[in-house]
C-alpha cells in the first residue's frame, strides 16, 4: 500500500459510531491504494473504550491513540502522502497536523475563522449548518453540503446485522442510558422505576435497555447489584448471572441488550434516552421518542470547553463545575438531534431537575396518543430523509482533491428522468443519454416510474447502458413528488433535469458540465427543439420558439443537487400538470442562484402532430395547467407570477378579444380538418388558440373558487 494514509481525527462515542463507520467504509471503496489510521483525540466526551470499539472496525489498519499524539506530530516520517480529514475533537490538533506536515485538512461540521487557513473545506450536513460556519467567518465557497453520516450509519449497521427493510415491532419501550459508566449506573435504576409506573398502567409493555459497546459491561455485571443515584431516585436493580435482565425488588424486569443495538432499536416501538447520537439514531428509524436531560447532578453531565475540562480538575472540579451548568442550563435551547435539524420541537424533551412521576406521566401522555405517535414518526423520516449518501458525496469531493486523475464511482451527474406509461419513447430517450460524449462513470441516469402500467419495469429490466442505470418503480404521485425521490436518491453532485421524450445530442453533457465548471451556483439551461419525428433533425438549429420563457424548466436544465435539497426540493401540493418546475424555480431565485443559458446545450423534444383522439388529453392538460398556475400565484403573489401565469389585465383581454368561443369553434373545427388529412405545422398555431380558450376559462373558475384562500 506505500507511504499513502488517510488519517481521520475523531474522539468520542458519537463521532465514531455515527460518523466514522460508513465514512471508512467508502474510503475503502473508493480509495482503495491508501491505508486509514484513526487518531484518538482527548475529550471530555470520551468513555476510555473507544480504542477498544475501532478496533471492531474492519476497514481501519492502524489506531493511534491520544498517548501518541505529540509523537505523531513530530515524528521525522515522510508526510507527503498522509492526508487529513477531521471528524471529532478539537479542530486545533488537525490545524497543529496540518501546519506541521503543511497540508491542508478537511473537517466535517467544525470550522473556525482563526485557523481556517490550515484547512482545505468543510463538509456539512445542511443549509443550516453552512450558514453557522458563514457566520464564524467561514467562506462559503469551501463548504459543501453532503448530508448527515448518522444516516449512512444506521444503514450500514442495517446491513451488517441483517436487518430486513420492514421488521415486526415488538412494542417494547427501549431505555438507551448513555454510553458513559456513570451515566447507565445511574439511569439503569431510574428506568427501572419508571418502567414499574408505566406497566401499572399498561400490563402488556415490555421494556429493553441498550448497553452501549463503550460500556465496560463485565464490570457491571460482577457488581450485579446497581444502587439507585439520592439525587435521582429509582429502585434498586439485581442483573442476572448472564448479565440479560436487570430485576427490581418489586420484579419489574428490563432486558439489557449488548449486541446488534441498531436491529433492536428498529424493532422498538417508543424510545427513551439522553441527548446524543442516540437521539439521532432513533430518528433516523422514525422510532417515537423522549429525551430527557436530568440536572439532578449536573456535574455529571459532559461538556465542551473550559467548563468540560473541570472534571478533570480533583475535588474542586466538579464543585465548580455544577453551578456553571445550572447557570447554562437556564438557557438551553434544543437538545435531541432531530429538534436540532427541524429548528422545532419535534419530540418532547423533559429537561430539569426530574423525578420517576414527571418522567412517567411525560411518556403515558405520549403512548395514550396514537395520532401523536403516527405523526412523530412520520415527521423524523421526514427530517432524516434528504439526508442520506452523505459519506459517499464527501468521500468523493475528498478524493477529487487528493487523486487529481480520480474518477469516483459516483457520477458528477444525475440525469433524472420522470416517467409514466411511455416506455417506447423513454427507451430511446435513454439510448441517446447513454452516447454522450462524456465519460460514462461521470455520470447515472436514474428513472423514476410514476406508476407506469405499461411494462416499464420489464423494458429497463432489459435495458443495457455503457453509464450507471437506476430504476425505481412507485404509486403515482405526481410529478414534483417523482422529483423529490430522484433528488433524495441521487448520487451525482449535479441534478440534470430532462423528459422521457427528448433526443439528447452526442455533446449535451459535455455543454452543461462546461458552465458548471465555470460558474458557481448556476442553473444550467439550453434550448428544447421541438421535432414532429423521433430522430435527430438536419441541420435543425435553435430559434426563437425554442427558448423557454420559465427560470427552470425541467425538460433541460442544471442545477447542483445541494441547492435542491437547501430549499426543500419540489413542492409536492403541485399533483396536476404544469408549473411545480416554476414554482421551484422561483424558490431557486431568492435561495440566490443565477441562471445561464447554453446555446450549445441542445435537446430535441418530441411532439408529434396531433390525432383527434388527442383532443381530451390536450384540454385536461391545459385545464390542469390553469389550476396549478392559479396554486403558483397565490402561493407566490408577485407581478412576475401574474406575467408567467396570464393572471393579468393584457391575457385576459386578449382572451376575450382573439380567443373567445366563437374564434375557439372555428379553429376547432379548422384543427379537426388538418388532423384529417395528416396533420402539419398550421395546427401549431391553432392548438395555441385552442388551449388559451380553455386555460382562460379555468383560470377564471379556479381564481373565483380559490378566492381569498392561502395556498
Amino acid at each position: 500500500m506505500g507511504n499513502k494514509k488517510i488519517l481521520i481525527i475523531a474522539n468520542s462515542p458519537g463521532e465514531i459510531s455515527g460518523w466514522l463507520k460508513p465514512v471508512v467504509k467508502i474510503i475503502k471503496d473508493l480509495l482503495s491504494d491508501y491505508s486509514i489510521s484513526v487518531v484518538l483525540l482527548p475529550c471530555v466526551f470520551a468513555s476510555g473504550r473507544e480504542k477498544a470499539v475501532v478496533e471492531t472496525i474492519a476497514e481501519v489498519d492502524e489506531i493511534i491513540p491520544a498517548s501518541r499524539y505529540l509523537s505523531l506530530l513530530l515524528s521525522r516520517e515522510d508526510k507527503t502522502d498522509y492526508e487529513l480529514l477531521h471528524l471529532g475533537g478539537d479542530i486545533m490538533f488537525t490545524a497543529f497536523m496540518a501546519r506541521c506536515w503543511k497540508k491542508l485538512a478537511w473537517s466535517y461540521q467544525w470550522g473556525k475563522k482563526s485557523i481556517d487557513r490550515y484547512y482545505r473545506g468543510y463538509f456539512v450536513k445542511a443549509a443550516r449548518d453552512m450558514k453557522c460556519l458563514e457566520d464564524r467567518g467561514i467562506d462559503g465557497n469551501k463548504i459543501h453540503i453532503v448530508g448527515d453520516l448518522l444516516v449512512d450509519s444506521v444503514k450500514y449497521n442495517l446491513i451488517n446485522q441483517s436487518l430486513p427493510e420492514y421488521e415486526e415491532n415488538d412494542g417494547a419501550i427501549c431505555f438507551m442510558p448513555g454510553s458513559r459508566l456513570k451515566e447507565v449506573r445511574s439511569l439503569l435504576p431510574f428506568f427501572l422505576e419508571v418502567s414499574s409506573q408505566l406497566a401499572l398502567h399498561n400490563r402488556s409493555l415490555r421494556f429493553k435497555a441498550l448497553i452501549s459497546p463503550y460500556i465496560d459491561w463485565k464490570q457491571i455485571i460482577t457488581d450485579r447489584s446497581i444502587e439507585p443515584l439520592p439525587e435521582l431516585g429509582g429502585l434498586k436493580g439485581v442483573i442476572d448471572e448472564e448479565g440479560k435482565h436487570i430485576v427490581s425488588d418489586n420484579g419489574t424486569v428490563i432486558d439489557l441488550i449488548t449486541q446488534n443495538h441498531i436491529r433492536e432499536l428498529a424493532k422498538s416501538h417508543f424510545v427513551v434516552t439522553i441527548p446524543g447520537t442516540k437521539t439521532g439514531e432513533a430518528g433516523c428509524l422514525g422510532k417515537p421518542m423522549a429525551v430527557l436531560l436530568p440536572l439532578n447532578k449536573p456535574e455529571d453531565i459532559p461538556y465542551m470547553g473550559i467548563i468540560g475540562l473541570l472534571d478533570w480538575l480533583p475535588l474542586i472540579g466538579p464543585r465548580i463545575k455544577a453551578p456553571l451548568i445550572r447557570s447554562l442550563a437556564r438557557n438551553v435551547g434544543l437538545v435531541a438531534q432531530p429538534n436540532i435539524l427541524a429548528g422545532k420541537e419535534v419530540v418532547p424533551e423533559i429537561k430539569g431537575v426530574l423525578n420517576v412521576k414527571c418522567v412517567a406521566d411525560s411518556i403515558k401522555k405520549v403512548l395514550d396518543d396514537n395520532d401523536s405517535i403516527t405523526a412523530m414518526k412520520k415527521e423524523l423520516l421526514d427530517i432524516y430523509s434528504p439526508f442520506d449518501g452523505a459519506a459517499t458525496r464527501m468521500i468523493s469531493i475528498f478524493a477529487r482533491t487528493i487523486k487529481p486523475d480520480f474518477d469516483p464511482e459516483l457520477p458528477f451527474f444525475t440525469v433524472i428522468i420522470c416517467t409514466k406509461d411511455r416506455k417506447e419513447l423513454l427507451v430511446e430517450s435513454i439510448k441517446t443519454l447513454d452516447a454522450q460524449d462524456f465519460p460514462s462513470r461521470g455520470y447515472e441516469i436514474l428513472v423514476v416510474d410514476d406508476g407506469s402500467t405499461d411494462g416499464t419495469d420489464e423494458a429497463m429490466g432489459k435495458l443495457r447502458t455503457k453509464c450507471t442505470l437506476r430504476y425505481f418503480q412507485r404509486p403515482w404521485q405526481g410529478r414534483a413528488s417523482a422529483r423529490n425521490c430522484g433528488i433524495r436518491e441521487a448520487r451525482g453532485e449535479v441534478i440534470l433535469f430532462t423528459d422521457d421524450d427528448i433526443l439528447a445530442p452526442p455533446q449535451y453533457l459535455k455543454e452543461h458540465f462546461l458552465y458548471h465548471r465555470n460558474y458557481s451556483r448556476t442553473i444550467v439551461r439550453g434550448p428544447i427543439i421541438n421535432v414532429s419525428e423521433y430522430s435527430f433533425p438536419e441541420n435543425r438549429k435553435a430559434g426563437i420558439g425554442d427558448f423557454s420563457q420559465a427560470f427552470f424548466c425541467t425538460c433541460n436544465v442544471s442545477v447542483n443537487r445541494k441547492e435542491l435539497l437547501d430549499i426543500g426540493g419540489f413542492d409536492e401540493s403541485f399533483v396536476e400538470y404544469g408549473y411545480e418546475d416554476n414554482e421551484v424555480g422561483w424558490r431557486l431565485r431568492q435561495h440566490g442562484l443565477k441562471a445561464h443559458f447554453n446555446m450549445n446545450a441542445i435537446v430535441y423534444h418530441y411532439k408529434p402532430w396531433k390525432k383527434e383522439s388527442d383532443l381530451e388529453g390536450m384540454i385536461r392538460n391545459t385545464e390542469e395547467l390553469a389550476r396549478s398556475a392559479v396554486a403558483y400565484y397565490r402561493k407566490h403573489p408577485h407581478w412576475k407570477t401574474r406575467l408567467a401565469t396570464g393572471i393579468n389585465p393584457f391575457f385576459f383581454l386578449k382572451h376575450l378579444l382573439s380567443a373567445n368561443r366563437f374564434i375557439k369553434d372555428f379553429c376547432l373545427k379548422r384543427w379537426k380538418e388538418i388532423v384529417k388529412q395528416g396533420g402539419d405545422r398550421r395546427l401549431i398555431g391553432l392548438e395555441r388558440k385552442i388551449s388559451e380558450y380553455y386555460y382562460g376559462q379555468m383560470l377564471r373558475e379556479e381564481l373565483k373558487r380559490t378566492r381569498g384562500k392561502n395556498l
